[in-house]
């Protein structure tokens, strides 16, 4: 289920360059679901993931670069899924590309074009937020 967040709170410290050096943000989702997320490049940040569900919780170590995934539900040992890559970078991206030009497709049925304009509404509200603003706007 793809969906825009309903609310967003953030909040950045904005370098001398006008670079974001470190943020956090809230994003509030149907449900009473959230997301919080917080970047830098100022301090040492732990490089994970956690996403916390009402059954269990799934932990993704050196997230941007993992190839493990450990699943955690109470009372249940946890299990540890491995899953290799090819390679860091846009190398699925790639792929995809490919294959929707093989195959004749304008659009991604993984990453279609709506969900990409949401992502970078969703990035724009955040920069107003911050007072960020590129050189061109």
């Amino acid at each position: 289920m793809k969906t825009a967040p309903t609310g967003i709170v953030s909040m950045a410290h904005l370098g001398e360059t006008g670079v974001d050096e470190q943020s956090s943000m809230i994003l509030g989702y149907d449900g009473g679901r959230m997301a919080i997320l917080y970047t830098a490049i100022r301090t040492n940040t732990m490089h994970e993931a956690r996403i916390i569900g009402t059954e269990g919780s799934i932990y993704l170590p050196s997230f941007w670069n993992t190839t493990t995934a450990v699943l955690k539900r109470p009372g249940q040992e946890d299990e540890v899924v491995e899953i290799p890559h090819l390679a860091n970078g846009y190398c699925y991206e790639i792929q995809e590309v490919n294959r929707c030009i093989r195959e004749g497709r304008i659009q991604s049925d993984r990453m279609p074009w709506d969900e990409s304009i949401s992502i970078m509404e969703t990035m724009d509200e955040i920069r107003v937020q911050w007072g960020l603003k590129y050189p061109m706007e």
